[in-house]
This record gives structure tokens, C-alpha cells and sequence, in this order.
């Protein structure tokens, strides 16, 4: 698999992992692809949702990222609970849609 991407064999948490480390390095094209792969596998994986909109956040894709993380929140509500200190979204930090997701009990 790690020599062929196309192959069947590529489970989703190997193309995670792949584009968390492509992420680290700012190889963020490579990265949603392989974050795309996974979706495609695992369809409802609220960590891949995450994954993609702090992708989408440090290419300051506001209204991307702002939908990933709500879908991410969906799946998994533990992911509002991390997006709170997750530099990642530093772009997202002054967008008050930002604060309504990550602190829903401030209304």
C-alpha cells in the first residue's frame, strides 16, 4: 500500500496518518487528498473532519474550515473540547462563528 496509494489495501487510518504528517510539514495538497481517501473510506470519522478543517484553516479557507469543524462536532463532540487550544485554527480565533461552535454554553 505505502508504494501504491491506489490500492484497495489503504485503509482510512493510514491515509490519516499520512496526511496528519503532511499537514506537520505544510504539504497541505498531499494532505487533503489522503484526507479525502479516508473520507471515502470512513465516511462518518469525526477526526478526519477535524483533521480537514484545520487543513482548511492554515490555508485560511475560514468558511471551509468553519463547516469541517462542525461536521467534526457532529461526529464527535470531544472535537469542540480540542479545537479550543488547537492552534491550528488560529485563523478561525477572532470569527465569532468560531466561538459558537467551540463554546456553545457562552449563548
Amino acid at each position: 500500500c505505502l508504494s501504491d496509494w491506489s490500492s484497495d489495501v489503504c485503509s482510512s487510518d493510514l491515509h490519516y496518518n499520512y496526511a496528519v504528517v503532511q499537514i506537520n510539514t505544510g504539504n497541505l495538497a498531499d494532505a487533503e487528498e489522503h484526507l479525502q481517501k479516508a473520507m471515502k473510506l470512513t465516511p462518518r470519522a469525526g477526526h478526519l473532519y477535524y483533521a480537514l478543517a484545520a487543513l482548511l484553516s492554515l490555508r485560511r479557507d475560514v468558511e471551509g474550515a468553519l463547516q469541517s469543524l462542525k461536521q467534526a462536532i457532529d461526529f464527535d463532540s470531544r472535537n469542540r473540547l480540542l479545537a479550543r487550544s488547537d492552534h491550528d485554527f488560529h485563523t478561525l480565533y477572532e470569527d465569532p462563528r468560531f466561538a459558537d461552535l467551540v463554546y456553545p454554553e457562552r449563548d
